[in-house]
Parts: C-alpha cells; sequence; structure tokens
C-alpha cells in the first residue's frame, strides 16, 4: 500500500514538473492548468481577475504590508514619549499611526513627535467640537457636491481609488467666502471618508490599500480665481494640512492639462527634485485623437477617464455610507474599458508632389533667365564689336578724304 502511495506522489509531481516546464504539452494531454500564479508590476494588466498588491517604491514598504522591524522600533519609542491626547486619537486609528511613521520616516524623532502631536490634536479638536456655521442654510452635503465637488470614477490596477477634481467646478466666490477652517474640517470629512472607503473589502484583491490616485482636471478652468489672494492662502493651508495629516496616503497626483506656465515651471524644477516627488506628481495633456492614452501612461485605467467615466460623487458617498459605494467601485471595476479610437484615414498627401512641381517650376524658370541673361549679353558684345569696326572703319577712311 505504501508503495502505491508513493508512486502516486511520484506521479503528481512528474505531472506538475511537466506542466510547469512543458504548459503546451500538457495542455494536449490534458494535465490540469495549474491555479498558482505570480504577479508583478511589469506583468500586471487590466484585465486581471484580481489586484495584486502595490509594489514597493522608494525603500516603503508596501501598503499590504504591517509594521515592519524598524517602524516598530519607532512606534514603541515615540509612543513613550507621547502626550495621552496623542495616544487617545491613535487609539482610534492606528492606520493614521503607520502612515505618519513610514510619511516622515526621514524626519528624526523628535520632528516627528511633533508632528503626530499637531495632527493628533487637530483630529480631537474636530473630533469634538462643534461644527462652525457655514453661512445661510449651506451644509455639508451642499459643500462637498456644489462648492467643492469630488467624484471617484474607479479603481487603478494595483486598488487605489481614482479621485477626480475639476477646477471648472468649484466655486471659488461662496468657497473664499467661507472661514479657511470651516474648508479644511470639511475637507478632512471628505478625505477620511476616502480612506474608510479604500478600506472596504473589495471583490478584487484582499490586500489593504489606504493611498488614491488624485486627479485635477484643468480643462476650460479659470486661471483669475486661481490667482486671486485668497485662494493661495487657501491652498497654502490646504497643502500643510495634508502633507501631514495624511502622510503616505497618495500613490500619485495627475494635474491634466495645466496652464502653460505652470508646465514650464515644473519643467525648471524637475531636474532637481528627487526621484520620488517626480513620481507621485504628473503632469499631462489630453489632446489629440486619443485623449485617454496619455493618462494610461500614468496608471489610470481608460475605463476610468475622467471626462468620459460616470463615476461616485463624493457627496453621496458621505451620506450614503461606504459599503453601497465599494459595491458601485467594483461594478465599475468590472466594465470593460471602451476601446480606443480608431485611427483616422490616412489621406493621400499632396503637399510633396506639390513641392516637387514648384522645384521643378522654380529651376525651369531659372534656366529661361539664365539663358535670357546670357543672350542678352551676348547681344550686347557683338553691337560693341559692330560698333568698334564701324569706328575703325571711319578713322581709316578720313586720310583719304584729306587727300
Amino acid at each position: 500500500m505504501s508503495s502505491y502511495f508513493d508512486l502516486s506522489k511520484l506521479t503528481d509531481e512528474l505531472t506538475e514538473q511537466t506542466t510547469q516546464t512543458f504548459p503546451a504539452t500538457a495542455a494536449a494531454l490534458g494535465y490540469p492548468t495549474p491555479l498558482r500564479r505570480t504577479f508583478s508590476e511589469d506583468d500586471l494588466t487590466e484585465e486581471s481577475d484580481e489586484q495584486p498588491p502595490a509594489p514597493r517604491r522608494f525603500e516603503r514598504p508596501s501598503e499590504s504590508e504591517g509594521w515592519t522591524a524598524d517602524e516598530g522600533t519607532q512606534r514603541d519609542a515615540l509612543w513613550k514619549v507621547l502626550s495621552d491626547t496623542a495616544k487617545t486619537e491613535l487609539r482610534r486609528d492606528d492606520l493614521l499611526f503607520l502612515r505618519l511613521v513610514r510619511g516622515f520616516r526621514r524626519a528624526d524623532g523628535e520632528r516627528k513627535r511633533c508632528i503626530i502631536e499637531e495632527v493628533t490634536t487637530l483630529r480631537a479638536r474636530y473630533r469634538t467640537t462643534p461644527e462652525p456655521p457655514l453661512g445661510g442654510s449651506l451644509s455639508p452635503t451642499d459643500f462637498h457636491r456644489a462648492i467643492w465637488p469630488t467624484e471617484i470614477v474607479g479603481r487603478d490596477p494595483w486598488g487605489h481609488l481614482i479621485v477626480v477634481e475639476r477646477v471648472k467646478d468649484v466655486d471659488f466666490d461662496r468657497l473664499l467666502e467661507m472661514p479657511i477652517d470651516a474648508v479644511l474640517r470639511l475637507r478632512v470629512q471628505a478625505l477620511d471618508a476616502l480612506q474608510r472607503l479604500s478600506a472596504c473589502q473589495r471583490k478584487r484583491g484582499p490586500h489593504r490599500v489606504y493611498k488614491c490616485v488624485f486627479v485635477c482636471d484643468c480643462e476650460d478652468a479659470s486661471y483669475a480665481a486661481l490667482a486671486r489672494r485668497e485662494t493661495v492662502s487657501l491652498a497654502s493651508a490646504y497643502a500643510r494640512l495634508t502633507e501631514r495629516m495624511y502622510a503616505d496616503a497618495v500613490w500619485r497626483n495627475v494635474v491634466i492639462d495645466a496652464p502653460l506656465v505652470a508646465r514650464a515651471a515644473w519643467r525648471v524644477v524637475e531636474p532637481i527634485l528627487d526621484a520620488e516627488t517626480r513620481e507621485l506628481l504628473q503632469f499631462v495633456v489630453c489632446g489629440g485623437a486619443d485623449p485617454a492614452a496619455a493618462l494610461e501612461e500614468v496608471g489610470v485605467p481608460r475605463r476610468a477617464f475622467p471626462r468620459t467615466a460616470r463615476g461616485i460623487a463624493l457627496a453621496d458617498v458621505i451620506a450614503g455610507g461606504e459599503q453601497d459605494a465599494s459595491e458601485k467601485l467594483d461594478a465599475m471595476d468590472a466594465r470593460a474599458a471602451p476601446p480606443p479610437p480608431p485611427e483616422p484615414a490616412k489621406s493621400f498627401r499632396w503637399w510633396p508632389v506639390q513641392l516637387f512641381l514648384a522645384l521643378l517650376l522654380a529651376v525651369d524658370l531659372y534656366l529661361v533667365a539664365s539663358r535670357r541673361s546670357l543672350a542678352t549679353t551676348e547681344v550686347a558684345a557683338v553691337d560693341a564689336l559692330d560698333a568698334g569696326a564701324l569706328a575703325e572703319v571711319e578713322v581709316d577712311s578720313s586720310p583719304a578724304e584729306e587727300f
């Protein structure tokens, strides 16, 4: 009996080796196809039935990984010197602690402690104090839907939410009338909703995801509103808030059709930036016959092209809950990507023929002009010779007439 089991085990091993080494032969012989497979950034395709974890970048652990040994050491050292308020907030959201340690991994211990204290104090204030009045009958839902609308158009191949904000849809007149603290609090509400939505269970991939792809579409934007002093002040405060409170929460920032001045400035600054910063910020121009191709190169699938895909309003996520939105995103992930537009028919190009004929005409005119010039020169020379001959004849005949 033992010999039978040994023979069966050996047969299974040989079958597995044959299947791995000679897949075509194994398929022809009817051997079962192995279910094991591996994923990498190179062989990842949008049509995969599972979203693999995002790869490591710039010496940072992947989102799917927990605390590493080095991060655990930093966590324990920071925990000993943090205030009770900070500890309370970090117990409520342990992912916040992990993101802060990873986001500021290059900072020293004291700077990390100061940043964590600042972030947790702000979170505690937002959580325990009542919301300031927004003015009139304006509600938080109105803010997220009409003043600063945000939309989620799908997920990228690694499961990151693709969040789109269109500059032309932002109501700057009403936005700049609000207190900056009220705007920041509402944006924290929106970004926290994105974090909760990212943590929801997905059909394609069980790994943890907490980063997002943020797309800013500048098509038909009012640059006069962007250049206002109030806009610059709000943007500075918002950038400082997101840099600290949502550290390591961005997979990539994509700016579509930015003003020419901004793109020129980026070209000047880009060479002196480190590779990580250049990877996090991408300027894209969507033009030509296939505008979605440019975004596809930076990781935004064609089915999630912001100008054609119908997404989920973040206001609906905040009002209706994250689970319902996650199910809608699963359905959006399953939809087929629209095919690229067909290449335009190549019409016959007449300009080379026209250029060739023009060159022939120019050469012909040049030759005609040269011949005419040569003929004129010859006639002038003959006339000069005739005039000289007549003069000699007159000189020779004058003495004879005197005699």
